[in-house]
């Protein structure tokens, strides 16, 4: 390997016998895990390691009988490769969890903007219902206008819940 610097990886899951470490800045780097499957497959404890570098995962099976998972990333720790982290410094949110934190900042600015007055939610009606109001002026009345009024009306339902 070129690199002298290990990677910085961090465990996903564990169960008994098998956990899940992602090695996110390798991600796509077939030669990495390559090397880094055939280092750790003669460790004492280890039955199977599989790599996929697509998802920048590797899976380790161990008979934790033998091996504890507090050696296991103890003997990742000192190979050359792998750098164990804290999970909560890797970025792990969702697509939607950064969407919908995507939507409270435009919310925010809404409120903002217009003294209180429109919400995400209140535009999101007046959209839905003249796109309705518009597709009924088109003569397209029971495909898009009726569920654009099923949506309009969706969000005041939900409202009122909330």
């Amino acid at each position: 390997m070129s690199e002298s610097k290990p990677s910085p990886g961090h465990l996903v899951h564990s169960a008994p016998g098998r956990c899940r470490f992602k090695i996110p800045g390798k991600r796509h780097d077939t030669e990495y895990f390559q090397d880094l499957e055939s280092e750790l497959q003669n460790t004492a404890g280890i039955e199977r390691i599989e790599v996929n570098p697509l998802t920048a995962s590797m899976l380790v099976f161990y008979d934790s009988t033998r091996l504890q998972l507090q050696d296991l990333t103890e003997q990742l720790q000192s190979t050359e490769h792998f750098e164990l982290t804290d999970a909560e410094t890797v970025p792990t949110q969702t697509v939607w969890q950064r969407a919908a934190s995507g939507l409270d900042s435009v919310d925010q600015m809404l409120q903002e903007s217009t003294a209180g007055q429109i919400d995400f939610k209140s535009l999101l009606f007046i959209v839905l219902f003249i796109m309705a109001i518009r597709q009924l002026q088109q003569g397209v009345v029971f495909s898009a206008a009726a569920t654009l009024f099923w949506y309009a009306l969706q969000t005041l339902i939900k409202d009122k819940k909330a």
